[in-house]
C-alpha cells in the first residue's frame, strides 16, 4: 500500500486497549478504502484471513471511505 496520508490517532485521555482498538479501525478502514471496498482484497492487502477480516470490519463498523474531487 503506497500512500502519503498517515493515519492520526490522538492518544490523549485513552487508555492503551481504547487506543489500539482506534488503531486497527482507523487501519482497517485504511485497507477499505485503498481495496476500492473490495474485502477479499482489503483482507489479503491486511495480511489476515477473510472471515478474521470480516470479523473485525464488522466489529467497528469498518467502511471504505472514498473521496472524489
Amino acid at each position: 500500500m503506497e500512500n502519503d496520508t498517515p493515519i492520526t490517532i490522538d492518544p490523549a485521555d485513552r487508555s492503551l486497549s481504547h487506543f489500539m482498538k482506534e488503531a486497527e479501525a482507523k487501519y482497517l478502514s485504511y485497507v477499505m478504502t485503498a481495496a476500492g471496498g473490495n474485502k477479499s482484497k482489503a483482507s489479503e492487502m491486511a495480511g489476515v484471513a477473510r472471515d478474521t477480516f470480516q470479523k473485525k470490519i464488522q466489529r467497528y463498523t469498518v467502511r471504505a471511505i472514498f473521496r472524489f474531487e
